[in-house]
């Protein structure tokens, strides 16, 4: 019945088992961190739902006068070597770093799995999660000053929708590994990633930027309201969708761009295709295949008036296309948007 009392009484990498209901009672302090939390972990061990997160919820509470005031409470704080496993952590708040849970560690090793972490606030950083690394997590509906979803941490295949922040809605200098990053909003940059590196994400329909001062490989950045990516790095991904440019200011090498409102607006681009772009795109282009409508070539050795021979869901290209074996190898590694190797050269 007291979460608190299991741990206290556990020892190190036992695994400490939770049953069905919500948690919303008791609380602890952690030195040199002025917040209440609902659940310490401070010890190397497994804390773990035996149902899952739909069954199993550790709350916090919003300081009733000002929300990230002195009565706020985190829903958990996990320090190195500890886990936290299929939980729901919702309604936490802070007056400094990590709503939902703060992590002692600094993302070498798992924290929490299969979480989800909901409508918690911070007043500094990570309204959902601070530090740490999040694996198979759910973060919606949180926000924070920097980073609504996550800040300064890393996520493996976590979903990141719906949060809020000044700077970085979704996540803020973060590291993120096949996550979706979705309906996020900032703004005052990096609706949905700002800072950080992206690998293997699908960055979509959030309100602002989907990338800020970025660096994304093999990311697909798609419809997002304030441009795909702003003064960022951009490797062997596909921007299609944004407006009202696909990518300001950034350095692109063997990108895709179409179906965007401009594909770029300066920067410069290397070893790209630019398709059906609807007002032309502007920015140093070396190598590039361009359609007609990007009227400027801005390279001598770039090719026009060539169609790309997409195959039917728009961005896998046909054996036949020109796009084939024009790319620079030495810009790549890992594995392509389908976790396949890259050819050499690849496309």
């Amino acid at each position: 019945h007291n979460i608190q009392e299991a741990l206290d009484a556990a020892t190190n990498g036992t695994v400490v088992l939770v049953t069905n209901g919500v948690f919303s009672s008791g609380g602890r302090l952690v030195a040199g961190d002025a917040t209440t939390n609902r659940v310490v972990v401070n010890k190397p061990l497994t804390l773990l739902s035996l149902n899952g997160p739909e069954q199993t919820v550790i709350e916090g509470g919003w300081d009733p006068a000002s929300t990230n005031g002195p009565a706020s409470v985190r829903c958990i704080w996990i320090g190195e070597g500890a886990v936290a496993g299929g939980f729901t952590l919702a309604n936490g708040s802070t007056s400094s770093k990590g709503g939902g849970v703060w992590s002692d560690g600094l993302g070498f090793q798992e924290t929490a799995a299969g979480c989800i972490i909901t409508n918690c606030s911070a007043a500094i950083f990570g309204g959902g999660a601070y530090q740490g690394r999040l694996r198979g997590c759910v973060l919606a509906g949180n926000r924070g000053q920097n980073g609504g979803g996550i800040g300064w941490g890393c996520a493996d295949k976590c979903s990141i929708t719906g949060n809020f922040a000044g700077t970085g809605g979704g996540a803020y200098d973060s590291y993120l590994h096949f996550c979706e990053v979705s309906l996020n909003s900032a703004p005052q940059g990096g609706s949905g990633i700002y800072g950080g590196q992206a690998w293997f994400c699908t960055v979509a329909t959030n309100t602002g930027e989907g990338l800020r001062n970025s660096s994304a490989r093999s990311c697909k950045v798609l419809w997002n309201a304030g441009g795909g990516a702003l003064g960022s790095l951009l490797q062997g991904s596909l921007v299609r969708g944004n407006t009202p440019w696909g990518a300001s200011t950034s350095t692109n090498v063997n990108c895709t761009f179409i179906q965007n409102a401009s594909g770029t607006f300066g920067g410069r681009s290397t070893n790209c295709l630019f398709w059906f772009n609807a007002s032309g795109s502007s920015g140093s282009r070396q190598t590039c295949i361009l359609q007609p409508d990007d009227f400027s070539s801005y390279g001598d050795s770039n090719i026009q008036w060539l169609y790309p021979n997409l195959l039917w869901d728009g961005w896998h290209l046909a054996g036949d296309s020109p796009c084939v074996a024009r790319g620079t190898s030495a810009a790549m590694g890992g594995v392509d948007l389908d976790g396949q190797p890259w050819s050499n050269p690849p496309a």
